[in-house]
């Protein structure tokens, strides 16, 4: 009985908590000052620093120095699993709710050799972003559904930081054509903690409000990870007239340099409903045991087009497709010789493989005047999970399909710039329920119908450090490669051709 209620608490945290850790969406992150608000749409649009992540190849096309960052200033995630626990007596929803932490990015660039033409010829760039996310979960049940004297908690801990380091150079072929590429250093940390606390009958005395004689059952775990990957990114930029341009960017799986992990557990278990001589106390202790992590980045490609219309109006398009990723186990810990091996915890994934997923981004920018811009754009964010079975034999991590729209205003004056805006994505599609259990207690899946919402709202700001600043002193206002710009002259010279 006390292993079955055990179960109980177990599968509804793990139904909620593990919508959580997500490495099945792949729509980019709020990088750049532009492409937020353009939804992400920016491989052949590439005029900020920012490019050094969407194609490395644009970096040639914007000014002699420039900088740029951002912030995520909240992310709020809703998620709900319909009849998501179902036993004899009863079913039920579960409903999640979370905030992450605050994304950050920055990159610095800094160009020269111009060509025949007064462009830049080659360029320099270093960027650095991090996605990190906090969460804790906590369920606590009295009473139950299966003995009224039942009270049980849960509590689930995900610190998860990623940290990217880039370093990227791009070269001018010609007046249309630029090649470029980046190569980041990840750092990814990953923690992951739970404990569950389970007590049943007892006689409460009323003097101090104990229970006396109780059952008991205590489980700890913890699983801590950090690996150091490279991963490349290459890019290819086409710009016809200023009006036209094309781009193809690609990342290439992670080469890694080092990975090292380590996993413990701790269960106590205390009997003592059958009376004084027969109550007993049972305690089991693996320590740190060393583990070898996988964390596999999967291979991407993507195409991008775009059109400036009258030097004050842009519109871009992005498709985007990522290869499949073979299984196997995340994280396999080393088994010593007397048999132990610690438990990486009931709610954690340990799966690696994921199919292929393709994702298409549009986005448009419109100039209001000389200081102020909008855009707004939509955008998919499908899943690349493993499809889920009608009776899966263990947890699988949720199958969701988002779609997304984004929307921004652009502040510009003294070659300054900055960026408000907010995106959305809402979803639905199938996770992993409980459905009772068997006879020896333990659960039964089911695929259960699922939906997301997440609000993200930002804030992030470039400067053109150098032209930028000279120009807006002279009285100029022209920016070369900029679509905010006047731009009269390529105009015309578009148009003739």
């Amino acid at each position: 009985m006390l292993s079955q209620v055990l179960w109980v608490a177990i599968a509804l945290a793990m139904s909620s908590i593990t919508a959580r850790a997500d490495d099945v969406h792949h729509a980019a992150p709020p990088l750049g000052d532009r492409a937020i608000g353009l939804a992400g749409a920016f491989t052949a649009v590439a005029d900020d620093p920012s490019a050094s992540f969407y194609n490395p190849a644009g970096l040639v096309d914007d000014d002699t120095a420039g900088f740029a960052g951002g912030l995520t200033l909240i992310e709020i995630e809703r998620f709900t699993i319909e009849d998501g626990f179902v036993d004899t007596r009863g079913d039920s929803d579960l409903k999640f709710r979370s905030r992450g932490f605050l994304p950050a990015f920055a990159s610095t660039k800094i160009a020269f050799g111009e060509d025949s033409n007064g462009r830049n010829r080659v360029a320099l760039a270093y960027s650095v972003f991090s996605l990190r996310s906090a969460r804790v979960f906590d369920i606590l049940l009295r009473g139950g559904t299966i003995d009224a004297s039942i009270t049980d908690s849960v509590r689930i801990e995900q610190n998860n930081r990623e940290v990217f380091h880039g370093l990227s150079a791009a070269y001018r072929i010609n007046k249309d054509w630029s090649i470029g590429g980046t190569l980041y250093l990840r750092i990814k940390s990953l923690g992951h903690a739970e404990s569950q606390l389970l007590s049943r009958g007892g006689v409460r005395d009323d003097s101090t409000g104990l229970f006396q004689e109780a059952d008991s059952l205590v489980r700890l775990s913890r699983l801590s990870a950090r690996l150091f990957d490279l991963v490349p990114r290459f890019g290819v930029l086409y710009r016809r007239a200023n009006r036209w341009s094309f781009g193809l960017a690609t990342q290439l799986p992670a080469f890694r340099l080092r990975a090292r992990g380590s996993a413990r557990e701790q269960i106590v278990q205390s009997m003592q409903s059958m009376g004084p001589d027969q109550g007993n106390t049972d305690f089991a202790f693996v320590e740190d045991r060393s583990a070898t992590i996988r964390d596999p980045v999967p291979l991407s490609f993507s195409l991008g087009a775009a059109w400036r219309r009258k030097g004050r109006v842009l519109y871009s398009a992005d498709a985007s497709v990522f290869a499949p990723v073979s299984g196997g186990e995340r994280v396999a810990i080393d088994t010593e010789s007397d048999g132990s091996t610690p438990v990486l915890g009931l709610y954690f994934d340990n799966e690696t493989r994921r199919e292929w997923v393709g994702n298409l981004a549009f986005g448009a920018e419109r100039v209001l005047s000389d200081i102020v811009t909008v855009r707004g754009g939509l955008f998919t964010d499908f899943s690349s999970a493993p499809r889920i079975p009608s009776r899966p034999d263990a947890y699988q991590v949720e199958k969701i399909h988002r779609f997304g729209l984004s929307a921004s205003f652009g502040f510009r004056f003294a070659g300054l710039s900055l960026n408000v805006g907010s995106a959305a994505r809402f979803g639905w599609g199938r996770a992993v329920g409980v459905d009772g259990f068997t006879v020896d207690t333990s659960p039964q899946y089911v695929r259960r119908q699922a939906r997301q919402r997440v609000f993200v709202f930002t804030i992030s700001g470039a400067a053109a450090a150098a032209r930028a600043v000279s120009r807006y002193a002279t009285g100029e206002t022209e920016v070369a490669g900029d679509p905010e710009a006047a731009d009269a002259p390529n105009e015309q010279e578009g148009e003739t051709e």
